[in-house]
């Protein structure tokens, strides 16, 4: 299954994980998977489901998925519109899908409040 990470910045295309048989994934799918050395769990959305792995992933590397947390946030054919997007438009697919549904900003925060006098509180 190839995976785009929620809250975070990846340059790259999909990350690879298989479903366990005790677990209905689909394409639309929220997951939760182990990242990086640590394992951390991150959500990550399902966006190709696929016997084969593509030449550059190596199939002792691929970690399961743990659990689904949400299905069908979105169909197959959006799926298909998000990476022509990404690839049209030259912006990693973590990147698009996080600013999409919000999950990550890049730059600088800018305050909403401000103290026009901090010392009369």
């Amino acid at each position: 299954m190839g995976v785009a990470i929620e809250d975070a910045y990846l340059p790259y295309d999909l990350l690879f994980y298989k479903a366990p048989d005790s677990l209905e994934v689909n394409i639309g799918s929220r997951v939760l998977v182990p990242l990086g050395k640590n394992n951390k769990p991150k959500l990550a959305y399902v966006l190709t489901i696929s016997n084969e792995l593509p030449d550059s992933v190596k199939s002792e590397e691929i970690k399961s998925i743990i659990e689904v947390v949400e299905k069908n946030l979105f169909s197959s054919s959006i799926a298909l519109l998000f990476r022509f997007v990404s690839q049209t438009f030259l912006i990693s697919i973590h990147s698009l899908l996080n600013k999409i549904y919000g999950t990550y900003t890049e730059g600088e925060l800018t305050p909403i409040i401000k103290v026009v006098d901090p010392y009369a509180l």
